[in-house]
């Protein structure tokens, strides 16, 4: 009710009033804006996470990628030892060694789900695929023990004896870690069988 006796106050009360609500409407609208674009980028953001989840068939070509890591870093870290520069040569070899058990756990998990797949090749392909394939596996299980032997002497500090075994290890582990990249591309992509689908 306004009061006529003091006009000058009702008029001040209506304007108050008028901005009150102006205000309640503004943050409203305010509110609703930023419910909405959260949760537009809510749903954005699950359709990235949906669009790149990894599946089984993604285990092959990140393995090969972790052989690729592991080997380079083999490479860097049997350069800078060679120089005496073990302090470049300990990080290498610990990202090796990183990669390369990552590598070995995406093998394993691969081939529990997927099983083993025959390459069906014949000819000269066949030649030179399987020598490749028996030996990187063979060698693969001599790596994980090797590479074992090789760094206990380290904690004992007994660099004379983790040189010795050394130098069997590197080769071999070097060996390993080129032939898994050279299987993934031989198998995925230079010569795809027919028999087996990319990413199986």
């Amino acid at each position: 009710m306004v009061d006529l006796a003091h006009p000058q106050q009702a008029w001040i009360s209506q304007q108050q009033l008028a901005l009150a609500i102006l205000y309640r409407a503004t943050e409203e609208h305010r509110f609703t804006q930023i419910f909405t674009g959260r949760s537009q980028s809510l749903s954005s953001a699950l359709h990235v996470c949906e669009s790149v989840a990894m599946t089984i068939s993604d285990l092959p070509a990140i393995n090969a990628s972790l052989n690729a890591v592991s080997t380079i870093f083999i490479s860097a870290g049997w350069f800078w030892i060679r120089r005496n520069l073990w302090r470049r040569h300990v990080p290498c070899m610990i990202i090796a060694l990183i990669a390369s058990t990552g590598f070995l756990v995406g093998y394993i998990v691969y081939h529990l789900h997927a099983g083993e797949k025959s390459s069906g090749y014949t000819g000269l392909i066949a030649w030179i695929y399987f020598p490749m394939l028996i030996t990187h596996i063979l060698l693969a299980f001599v790596t994980l023990p090797l590479v074992i032997v090789t760094l206990v002497p380290v904690f004992q500090r007994r660099w004379d004896r983790h040189r010795r075994i050394g130098r069997w290890t590197m080769p071999i582990w070097l060996y390993v870690s080129v032939t898994g990249v050279l299987v993934y591309f031989m198998l995925y992509h230079w010569f795809p069988p027919p028999n087996l689908a990319l990413g199986q």
